[in-house]
């Protein structure tokens, strides 16, 4: 069981997207299935144009969570799709 945490995009501004939605969950860190499913909430919030990458010319290019952070706009998107990733 997920305990969901809810929180506010202030508190995750500016945090990579996976440590976000860990922290989202009360974890400091997941591995192994969790891992591979907090991936794919972040590859499909990044679909979604829900993520900020603050470096879109660096040379991790567009589209690597990992450097992606949440956005204002889509935190709460983000929120819903990672609810419904888990908790199938």
């Amino acid at each position: 069981m997920v305990d969901f945490k809810n929180l506010e995009y202030g508190v995750v501004a500016g945090m990579q997207i996976i440590k976000a939605l860990n922290r989202n969950i009360g974890l400091p860190f997941c591995r192994d299935d969790l891992y591979k499913k907090q991936q794919q909430v972040a590859n499909e919030a990044r679909e979604r144009g829900l993520l900020i990458n603050p470096n879109p010319f660096g040379r991790t290019g567009y589209g690597d969570t990992g450097v992606m952070v949440p956005s204002v706009n889509g935190w709460e998107q983000t929120k819903g799709i990672q609810r419904r990733i888990l908790s199938t």
